[in-house]
């Protein structure tokens, strides 16, 4: 399921830009140009005890993402259908949320974990996407559109979202859907990732496809007057968050060392930090894994050490915590391999891992294996 998110979200899809090769080169120091770096506030440590899984059948598949702040949703697959789980955290109980038949191939939930996108696939090769609320009734149900569908939730709207519907040869249909109304109003994009600004506005790279670059536009969409507004010019990959916080990625060259990763405040610069670039020499931009804590404006991500080649690259990514706020940061631990973060509603654990087997727990600063065979 990691592999959808992972090309959508990690992985921003250019169109065609070489590289010259980079060299290995200390960590930079962070580019803060508004205030002097300082420690995280005390506060940022503090919670109780996580259980991990006990006794994970056979048809366990994997931990798919957050349902509230005390609970997991987790997948299992057994007889041809699927069943998606909700896993108290500080009991160790579950209990059956949803199943289907065939299998759950994507799940996605909205700001306020009040409703969830799932994305289905059958035994006859249909995919359907079927939106249910936090009790597991189903209050939407989408199908015929296409092959497979990609959800942006709108981060200050729980019940809108941009649905991207894929037809053959990868061509794509974007929507604006309400799910409280029966409509879908079709929306003119020439890429298919989207990032919420507002309630009535989000923003894309728009890509020109007859011009290939490592960067382009970013463009601002208003779902009230479908018009669109230029906002910044050469970005590489762009996100947003909560709290009306968003970030862009820059570079100087395609030969630079270091990626700039500028957060932006209501749309005007608020900080900055600078990545090792990792370079894939094809038309993928690397950018790390990451997750935002809205309710203590930290920004999880990892960070390799240095510059480098991303296939020989083998010295570890750190994790670290960067306070948007409070500008300063914390270095957590370091992985072997560069793997997904979620972090918790409440922010005081961060999901880690390919299947999320491992959770930090932001109160003790542990690190817990949630699954016995890890």
């Amino acid at each position: 399921m990691k592999k959808y998110i992972f090309f959508f979200v990690i992985v921003f899809v250019l169109n065609g830009c070489s590289m010259a090769e980079l060299e290995a080169s200390p960590n930079p120091t962070r580019t803060m140009n508004s205030s002097v770096p300082k420690e995280l506030p005390s506060s940022f440590l503090e919670r109780t005890n996580i259980l991990p899984f006990q006794n994970v059948s056979s048809s366990f598949i994997e931990i798919v993402d957050w349902y509230n702040e005390d609970h997991i949703l987790y997948l299992e697959e057994s007889d041809g259908r699927s069943y998606v789980y909700t896993y108290h955290l500080f009991t160790g109980t579950s209990e059956l949320l949803f199943e289907t038949d065939g299998w759950v191939v994507d799940l996605k939930g909205n700001a306020d974990q009040s409703l969830f996108a799932i994305q289905t696939y059958s035994t006859d090769n249909k995919s359907t996407l079927v939106v249910i609320n936090e009790e597991g009734q189903i209050k939407r149900i989408i199908e015929d559109l296409g092959e497979e569908y990609s959800v942006f939730w709108n981060s200050y709207d729980p019940t809108s979202m941009v649905l991207i519907s894929f037809l053959p040869d990868w061509k794509f249909v974007a929507y604006h859907l309400d799910i409280t109304v029966d409509q879908l109003t079709e929306v003119d994009l020439t890429h298919p990732y989207v990032q919420w600004l507002s309630e009535s506005t989000f923003a894309y790279l728009n890509w020109d496809e007859f011009e290939p670059s490592y960067h382009a536009p970013l463009v601002i969409y208003h779902t009230d007057t479908k018009e669109t507004t230029s906002w910044q010019e050469d970005i590489i990959a762009f996100a947003s968050f909560t709290n009306e916080l968003s970030l862009a990625v820059t570079v100087q060259s395609p030969d630079s060392l270091y990626s700039t990763y500028t957060f932006y405040q209501n749309q005007e610069p608020y900080r900055k930090i600078e990545m090792p670039i990792l370079n894939t020499y094809s038309e993928q931009w690397w950018i790390p894994f990451y997750t935002y804590d809205s309710v203590n404006d930290v920004f999880y991500y990892l960070r390799p050490k240095y510059s480098s080649d991303y296939f020989s690259y083998e010295d570890g990514y750190e994790l670290v915590a960067y306070s948007v706020k409070e500008d300063s940061e914390r270095k957590i631990t370091t992985f072997d391999r560069h793997e997904p973060l979620s972090v918790s509603p409440s922010g005081d654990a961060v999901l880690i891992g390919d299947r999320y087997e491992r959770i930090y727990d932001v109160d003790r600063g542990n690190m817990i294996y949630l699954l016995e065979d890890e």
